[in-house]
């Protein structure tokens, strides 16, 4: 049952990021055909992620309002926007329409609106246990298939083939994530809204400071190697998603198995991205560049999105945040790309300095957020222990008291123990029986204990 919704999600994350990555590629080399150097890459680096900040905005004001179907519909529809916008740019040498059609489709594609609409039906549908490996898997496997089609030589009739193979990952994409979006409580707990007086607002700040950092080490290795190799751009980009895969699936198996590794692992891995923009300064070949910079970069990758869809495995009311990860690091990159004449000489000077206050506030928030979580879960046992002992509950109904706590139903207790939801609601009906209450008046005492 896990393992096949896992695979499920794990398909309609790589259908979505290889039709996003495909087209942005496609896109990114057809702007560098018919435009100069320099426009080209204003367009590519500062409008085109402008306009994903821009997607990833439109995006968090719909869906606040919380109405799934509307959520739904504006995402078919940005999504055969993008589409159109890709079709146009493929068969249109007009600069200003290919830098246009450009725009439209990072704002609509998975890379803006999308992002959103993708995390959120992750948040809702997979378990928070999992949800490193089916991440990270989904995108690795869209990473991979970018660079397996980027490798076909398709010169003569590029603009056809191009546009077959992206009809058919609009396709699919469209049809299974429209299809998978609803408004169930998933099957991940929702936490309390504070803890230990870290508050949702307190953390969400701290987050957003941390990304900002994080973004902006990243932005100066991502796009300065594209500043540096224009007429390498496609090959470049294409081959840097093998590298990508295999960083995004390794952070993605050490934030499942012990999130604590994951968290030293971090900071660790940004140490990779100055490695990679000191080979930049020395000339050293790209794909070497590039293949060092993108190994490390899949634990940034898992963290701007983990960091903010906790949010929402917390508390299901602050759903519609959880792409702002994405969303400030798409600032970033833009911001980046406009001063990057002035910033490009002293590059690796700027790079220590933000590794350094990247890495203070990253142990910060080790300390003071997860920390404050392995406590809390070590001291709901023993609340758990304490109800238990108080109201004369079995091993079996304490456990099942736990779970009912933080609002699983009955099918997911059973899966979770490995019982039948016959024996669950025999267990819940005893905790009710011997306790003399119900679930409402016992999570009240439960979280006043806490």
């Amino acid at each position: 049952m896990e393992l096949k919704n896992n695979l499920k999600y794990i398909a309609i994350l790589s259908l979505s990021f290889f039709y996003s990555s495909y087209i942005y590629l496609n896109q990114s080399t057809r702007i560098r055909e018919v435009a100069s150097t320099d426009h080209a890459g204003l367009v590519v680096v500062v409008f085109a992620s402008f306009s994903m900040a821009a997607g990833i905005l439109i995006f968090t004001i719909i869906s606040k309002k919380k109405n799934v179907g509307i959520i739904r519909n504006f995402y078919l529809l940005f999504l055969i926007v993008s589409f159109i916008s890709y079709v146009l740019s493929v068969f249109n040498s007009n600069t200003y329409v290919v830098a246009i059609c450009l725009c439209v489709s990072s704002a609509f594609a998975t890379g803006g609106f999308g992002v959103g609409y993708l995390f959120s039906i992750m948040a809702l549908n997979v378990n928070a246990k999992y949800f490193g490996r089916v991440f990270t898997i989904g995108y690795a496997i869209g990473s991979a298939l970018v660079f397996l089609v980027s490798r076909i030589n398709m010169e003569s009739n590029f603009g056809l083939f191009s546009t077959i193979v992206a009809a058919i990952a609009f396709f699919f994409s469209a049809t299974f994530a429209y299809s998978s979006f609803k408004s169930g409580e998933g099957e991940a707990p929702a936490y309390e809204e504070n803890l230990r007086g870290l508050s949702i607002k307190k953390y969400f700040f701290f987050l957003s400071i941390l990304v900002l950092f994080a973004a902006t080490l990243t932005a100066l290795t991502q796009d300065f190697v594209g500043f540096y190799s224009f007429e390498q751009t496609k090959t470049w980009f294409g081959d840097s998603r093998i590298y990508y895969s295999i960083g995004l699936i390794l952070a993605g198996l050490i934030y499942d198995i012990k999130k604590e590794i994951f968290y030293i692992c971090l900071p660790v891995s940004f140490i990779g991205q100055l490695i990679a923009l000191l080979l930049l300064n020395q000339s050293i070949s790209i794909d070497a560049v590039s293949a060092v910079s993108y190994l490390f970069i899949g634990f940034f990758s898992l963290f701007r999105a983990v960091g903010f869809i906790e949010m929402g495995y917390r508390n299901k009311k602050y759903l519609y945040l959880i792409a702002c990860g994405m969303f400030f690091e798409r600032i970033v990159e833009g911001v980046v790309g406009i001063a990057e004449r002035a910033i490009l000489s002293n590059v690796f000077v700027v790079s220590i300095l933000a590794a350094a206050l990247l890495i203070g506030f990253m142990w910060i928030y080790m300390f003071n957020f997860h920390k404050t979580i392995s406590n809390q879960k070590s001291e709901e046992k023993d609340m758990l222990k304490e109800l238990s002992i108080e109201y004369g509950l079995s091993g079996q109904e304490e456990k099942v008291l736990g779970f009912l706590v933080q609002d699983y139903t009955k099918k997911e207790i059973a899966e979770e123990m490995v019982l039948s939801v016959n024996t669950i609601k025999v267990h819940v009906t005893n905790i009710y029986k011997k306790t003399g209450l119900g679930k409402s008046e016992l999570k009240a005492i439960y979280y006043k204990k806490g």
